[in-house]
C-alpha cells in the first residue's frame, strides 16, 4: 500500500523538505518529534507541505506561526495540484488538505490527526469526522479500545517500534540516564545526588527543540529514560526512549504512554523511582526481562496494531 503524510506550511512540527519526498531517514530531519517513522522505514509514504487553510486554522494553531511558515513555504504546495488518486492513504496533521480537494478522491481513504483534541468539539463534533474525511487517529498509545465511533482508532503521533531508528543507522549503547523534556533542573539534580550508579556516566536532559538526529542518538546511549514532572503529557517522548533501547519510567499519572512503561517503572515520588531504579541496577536479568515487556508493548500498540487497523479500513472502504 502507498502512504502520504501531509501538513500544512504553518505547522511547526515534523518536516521541511520537497513535495513526495520518500526517504527512510526523514524522521532524523524533523523540528521536534519524529512523528510517524515507520511509515516512512517499513512503509512506501511520501511527504507533503500544503499551502491549504481551514476555518479552524486559528484552534489548531497553524495560522500565525510566522517562524513556520517561512521555513516551510520554499516546500509548499496548493493540494489540488496533486494526483491523490496514486496513494490508498492520505494521512494529514489537522486540516491540512482542504475538504473540497478531499471529495473529489472518494476511493482513497482519508485519515487525520488532531494536534489539539481537545478542540474537537468546536471542529466537528464527536458523532462524525471531518467534512469528507473517513478516519480520526486520535494520538491514543492504549492497550483499551478506542471510544467505539466506527471513524476512530487508536493511533499514535509516534508510529513508532524498537529498533527503528536502528534500521537506517543509529547504533543503541547504554550508559546513561536520559530526562524527559519536563523534568526540571531541580529534580534532575536531586536524582543525580542519590548516586544511583557508579556504572552509569550521567544525565543527558531533553531541551524543547534542536537537532533531533542529537536527541535520539543520546537516548540509543542511555541505559534509562526517566519521565518526571507536573506536566501532563501524550508520551511521545516515552515512545521514543523505549524504540531507542531504553528503559522507560514514569510518575503513575500523567504520561499517556503509562500502558507501555508498566507497573514495574510507574512510581509515585522520586525515593521509589530512585528504589526502583537501584533495583533494576542490581539485577541485570530482571532488567532485561522489564525491557522485553516494554519493547513488546512498545511494537503491539504503537506500530503492530494501529497499522492493521488502519490497513483493515483501507480495504473496507476499497471494497465498498
Amino acid at each position: 500500500m502507498k502512504f502520504a503524510l501531509v501538513k500544512q506550511k504553518g505547522y511547526n512540527d515534523l518536516y521541511s523538505c520537497p513535495p513526495a519526498t520518500s526517504d527512510m531517514k526523514l524522521p532524523l530531519q524533523s523540528k521536534f518529534r519524529t512523528g510517524p517513522a515507520a511509515l516512512f522505514i517499513r512503509h512506501d509514504t511520501d511527504f507533503y507541505i500544503t499551502n491549504d487553510t481551514s476555518p479552524f486554522d486559528s484552534l489548531l494553531g497553524v495560522d500565525h506561526n510566522e517562524e513556520a511558515a517561512q521555513l516551510n513555504s520554499e516546500y509548499a504546495i496548493n493540494s489540488e495540484d496533486v494526483d491523490w488518486s496514486m496513494y490508498d492513504c492520505v494521512i494529514t496533521t489537522d486540516i491540512a488538505v482542504k475538504p473540497e480537494t478531499v471529495k473529489k478522491y472518494p476511493d482513497v481513504l482519508w485519515a487525520y490527526y488532531l494536534t489539539d483534541p481537545s478542540r474537537m468539539p468546536e471542529i466537528v463534533g464527536y458523532d462524525k469526522p471531518i467534512d469528507g474525511y473517513d478516519i480520526h487517529l486520535n494520538l491514543n498509545i492504549s492497550t483499551k479500545p478506542s471510544n467505539g465511533c466506527h471513524f476512530e482508532i487508536n493511533f499514535p503521533y509516534l508510529l513508532h517500534y524498537f529498533g527503528c531508528f536502528r534500521d537506517i543507522g543509529v547504533s543503541i549503547r547504554r550508559s546513561n540516564i536520559f530526562t524527559s523534556y519536563y523534568t526540571s533542573h531541580h529534580d534532575r539534580q536531586y536524582l543525580l545526588d542519590q548516586g544511583i550508579s557508579k556504572d552509569l556516566k550521567g544525565f543527558v536532559h531533553r531541551k524543547g527543540d534542536g537537532d533531533i538526529m542529537n536527541v535520539i542518538v543520546n537516548l540509543s546511549k542511555s541505559k534509562y529514560f526517566i519521565k518526571y514532572g507536573p506536566r501532563g503529557v501524550w508520551g511521545n517522548a516515552t515512545i521514543e526512549a523505549i524504540a531507542c533501547g531504553c528503559l522507560a519510567f514514569s510518575q503513575r499519572l500523567g504520561n499517556g504512554a503509562s500502558d507501555l512503561v508498566g507497573e514495574n517503572c510507574l512510581t509515585d515520588d522520586y525515593d521509589e523511582l530512585i528504589y526502583k531504579v537501584k533495583h533494576f541496577e542490581e539485577n541485570d536479568k530482571l532488567y532485561e526481562e522489564q525491557l522485553e515487556i516494554q519493547r513488546y508493548a512498545l511494537d503491539e500498540f504503537c506500530y503492530h496494531t494501529p497499522m492493521e487497523t488502519l490497513t483493515r479500513k483501507i480495504l473496507e472502504k476499497q471494497n465498498g
